[in-house]
């Protein structure tokens, strides 16, 4: 079960930074996330 734990805590920490790194890429080439919420939740 710890093992499952992990993996899924990785799995949304790997999520979270490559959002960060599309919104980041859009930001810098002058375009905008405006359709939904990029949050996730």
């Amino acid at each position: 079960m710890r093992d499952l734990t992990r993996t899924h805590k990785q799995a949304m920490d790997a999520v979270k930074v490559a959002k960060q790194q599309l919104l980041s890429f859009l930001l810098r080439h002058g375009l905008k996330y405006e359709t939904g919420s990029y949050c996730g939740r």
